[in-house]
């Protein structure tokens, strides 16, 4: 006989599954809004309103714009606020990421794509001659880790392939080395490589992983975000025009 979930099981799992599918939505998608009472002309100058009123602190500009057929690309300077090295935490040094937004205004739809995704770290110089040894060491492995991923690409990298193979080839190796490395039922030579493994990897996987969650953020910032992203101006705009 079939096992049949409670009521209450299921209504948790069905939360989970659309939770888990507007996740992966918002990871993945260049963004569509459809609606039959969105004009051209007009929706072309509230995304162009929408985009200085709100990007203007990520140094917006536009690169292209073409009216006629409703065309509009944007470059800016986004901070990543989320990236949680150290470094970024105590003002040693400010990640962002240079993109540059296509938008497309027609009757009936609006379309955004971010087509250009490149992280960069910026130093801030501030001096490291008041820290502890320990937090000192954290920072120099930190910026080590950074300057490695940097120097690949002469600098600014981009969010590509290349940067989610790593940052995917390096998170199971990591977590295994985590759960290892003070695990007492292992042997102390599986504990030692753990823990060298470990210690010698962990910033570089942060450093990619900031890189690579990175995409999520900025998608959901500047689409989502409540009272400033790019759907609500749409809405905002919509909600006016009934």
């Amino acid at each position: 006989m079939a096992y049949k979930f409670p009521p209450t099981s299921m209504k948790k799992l069905l939360f989970l599954f659309v939770l888990l599918m507007n996740v992966c939505s918002i990871y993945a998608y260049d963004i569509i809004i459809e609606d039959s009472r969105i004009r051209k002309d007009d929706i072309y100058e509230v995304i162009k309103k929408w985009a200085f009123t709100t990007l203007d602190s990520k140094d917006v500009k536009i690169l292209y714009e073409d009216k006629s057929s409703g065309n509009i690309i944007f470059e800016g300077k986004y901070i990543d606020n989320h990236n949680g090295l150290s470094s970024r935490i105590m003002h040693y040094v400010l990640p962002y990421v240079i993109y540059q937004l296509e938008i497309h205004c027609d009757s009936g739809s609006v379309t955004a794509e971010f087509i250009k995704l490149k992280y960069s770290y910026e130093s801030l110089n501030k001096s490291t001659y008041y820290l502890n040894d320990y937090t000192r060491s954290l920072l120099i492995k930190e910026h080590e880790a950074i300057i490695k991923v940097m120097r690949k690409s002469d600098g600014a990298f981009d969010i590509d392939e290349t940067i989610k193979n790593e940052y995917n080839r390096l998170k199971p190796l990591i977590d295994d080395a985590r759960n290892k490395k003070d695990d007492k039922s292992l042997s102390s030579k599986e504990r030692r490589e753990s823990k060298q493994f470990y210690e010698a990897n962990e910033k570089l996987y942060e450093v990619y992983s900031a890189a690579y969650w990175a995409e999520y953020y900025i998608k959901t910032d500047i689409y989502d975000k409540d009272k400033t992203g790019l759907r609500y101006y749409v809405n905002n705009y919509l909600e006016k025009s009934e």
